[in-house]
């Protein structure tokens, strides 16, 4: 069942009233109050009132609390919730019945005994304001679960996976574990998903959902340890059940119409190392036009300085408490668990840094990595959006762009624990002729390269097993292979591949022919940590423009000083700057000859 209604919703619908239930009061914020009824028709008093986080449950065949039986009962959940005005589609998955109610107005009803696939999709006209928002649920025999979600229309919202574990290789028997995930990307190593609940090997996962797609051509891609199917509207397009450590990216093209489709996804894990991956894009896009300049106003910011704003909440919300420019061509922010000012919280903080960038070149890719959300924005223009909770993850995007004066904006969430954001862009070259040789990744991730060195810039990642076409050898370093990557050139450590064919075709590549890398001075063996969190500027004093920031506790390499050593020149991930020598603990060969550099 597939049911998608249209109807509107007005301030005369607060005047309806629902007849013949108990009057309950809505819960406000995001909590629910939740009533349970040990009866499948919501009839007498409820046997428990709490409140309840979200409608987001899989009970399997458990009862959902004691005192309820597992089959045949019900839950009323309410709240009051706030909408923007505007468009919105509510999505349920239940097993078995469920109606929707916005402010006593019926607007999903599916009472019947069903499964929570596919699910029912209404999608509604909403004023700006609160709204009483109420669920009715029954479960009637076999499995239980209920979820409602709602997300503004036109917005592909974020997937939600039933996932269910068991403690055998071939999902035979009841799962052991069923529990709604938000992603599939998990690396456990020789760990296990749930320790205690499930072995680390033997195990098999299954994993449904109902993710919204634009109508289009979407590649499926899936890296798995060990084995792995893939079905998209109950139709098998990868097929790897086999035993055989972390598999090729599998990659299987499916064409779709707009709205959800039904993916699932079934695993098993042998021996050793136990890991999955699934992702998808689109493959048809046309390909971009060039985006021209927009006219910066005034107020903006100048061409090569950032204007830093932060907020002392991670939702952008009201006035910055904290403002500063920085220098730097690009942003590389490590504040560890620290602040980035006195008058910003360490966790739960937000900002927003915005500059005028004089691009040289129409093909760009933009680099970030975050933690935790991040979004950027070439003109007002969403290019990345993900707001969400991650660890230091690294994300791109390619554009193609009119060369010349273009806005930049940044918006950054910090949630908690570590806080960092490093962003720079980059001008790929064009992949060349191949020479008959390839190479096969055997880490589990490697770094791609603008050139042959760690010192070059990171401008992709590639995964175990992904071999590639190389077209030359570095000449300044022999370890290091240029590869076709995808259509750029990029530069991988050749220690980490297996390479295949014959190595003696493979050219070596003229050093004016390699990117040119970050610029880092030559070590002299003493190193600076720092005692508080600290600034990075482009020379020796505070009269030179930041270009970065050291956290307390972090230690740095000293290739230089001024002729006091009232400074230290360092290198940093951005290549070289000057920290104050008041602020930092010397380490390292402490009778080393350190030069003077500016």
């Amino acid at each position: 069942m597939r049911w998608i209604k249209t109807i509107g919703i007005t301030g005369l619908s607060l005047l309806i009233l629902w007849v013949g239930a108990p009057v309950v009061r809505a819960q406000t914020g995001s909590s629910w109050t939740g009533e349970y009824f040990n009866n499948p028709s919501l009839s007498g008093a409820p046997v428990l009132v709490r409140t309840d986080q979200a409608v987001n449950f899989i009970w399997g065949a458990t009862a959902p609390a004691p005192g309820l039986p597992a089959d045949r009962f019900s839950v009323r959940w309410t709240r009051t919730a706030y909408f923007e005005g505007g468009a919105y589609r509510f999505i349920a998955r239940s097993d078995d019945g469920m109606r929707v109610y916005l402010d006593n107005v019926v607007i999903m009803d599916s009472w019947v005994d069903r499964a929570p696939d596919p699910p029912v999709i209404v999608e509604i006209n909403i004023p700006t304001g609160q709204h009483i928002v109420r669920v009715e649920y029954y479960e009637n025999g076999g499995t239980a679960m209920a979820s409602l979600g709602w997300i503004p229309l036109g917005s592909a919202g974020t997937t939600q996976w039933i996932a269910q574990y068991y403690n055998n290789l071939t999902l035979a028997g009841g799962p052991v574990i069923e529990r709604i995930e938000q992603t599939i990307d998990y690396d456990w190593g020789f760990g296990s998903p749930a320790p205690g609940q499930l072995s680390s090997d033997g195990f098999s996962a299954r994993w449904t959902g109902s993710p919204y797609f634009t109508a289009g051509s979407y590649a499926f891609t899936i890296y798995a340890d060990d084995g792995v199917r893939l079905w998209v509207d109950n139709q098998l397009i990868i097929d790897q059940w086999r035993g055989s450590g972390l598999t090729p990216a599998y990659t299987a093209v499916v064409t779709l119409n707009e709205g959800q489709h039904a993916v699932r996804i079934d695993y098993f894990e042998q021996i050793e190392v136990a890991a999955i991956r699934i992702e998808w894009a689109l493959v048809n896009m046309p390909v971009p036009t060039a985006i021209p300049p927009t006219p910066v106003p005034s107020g903006s910011p100048v061409t090569g300085s950032w204007q830093a704003e932060y907020y002392n909440n991670p939702t952008l919300g009201g006035s910055p408490s904290h403002s500063e420019a920085m220098a730097a061509p690009g942003l590389d922010l490590d504040w560890g668990t620290g602040t980035p000012a006195s008058t910003v919280p360490s966790d739960n903080f937000s900002a927003r840094f915005t500059r005028q960038v004089t691009f040289t070149e129409s093909n760009v890719r933009f680099v970030l990595r975050a933690d935790d959300g991040v979004r950027l924005y070439l003109d007002g223009v969403p290019v990345l959006d993900e707001w969400h909770t991650a660890s230091g993850s690294y994300y791109f995007a390619d554009r193609i762009i009119t060369p010349g004066d273009h806005t930049l904006t940044l918006e950054f969430y910090e949630s908690s624990i570590r806080a960092s954001l490093r962003f720079y862009w980059l001008y790929p070259r064009p992949v060349s002729a191949g020479t008959g040789a390839a190479a096969q990744v055997n880490a589990y991730l490697l770094n791609v390269r603008s050139g042959p060195g760690t010192a070059y810039p990171v401008l992709g990642r590639a995964r175990h097993n992904e071999t590639f076409t190389v077209t030359g050898r570095s000449t300044s370093d022999p370890r290091w292979v240029r590869i076709n990557y995808g259509m750029m050139e990029g530069w991988i450590n050749g220690t980490w591949t297996t390479l295949q064919g014959s190595s003696t075709a493979i050219p070596q590549v003229p050093i004016e022919a390699e990117a040119v890398p970050l610029t880092f001075g030559i070590p002299t063996g003493l190193r600076a940590r720092a005692t508080t969190n600290l600034n990075i500027r482009s020379g020796p004093g505070t009269s030179y423009p930041v270009i970065g920031w050291l956290a307390a506790g972090v230690d740095v390499a000293v290739v230089g000083r001024n002729s006091t050593s009232s400074w230290w020149e360092i290198n940093f991930s951005h290549g070289r700057g000057w920290i104050s020598a008041g602020y930092v603990q010397l380490e390292g060969t402490l009778g080393a000859a350190v030069p003077v550099t500016g």
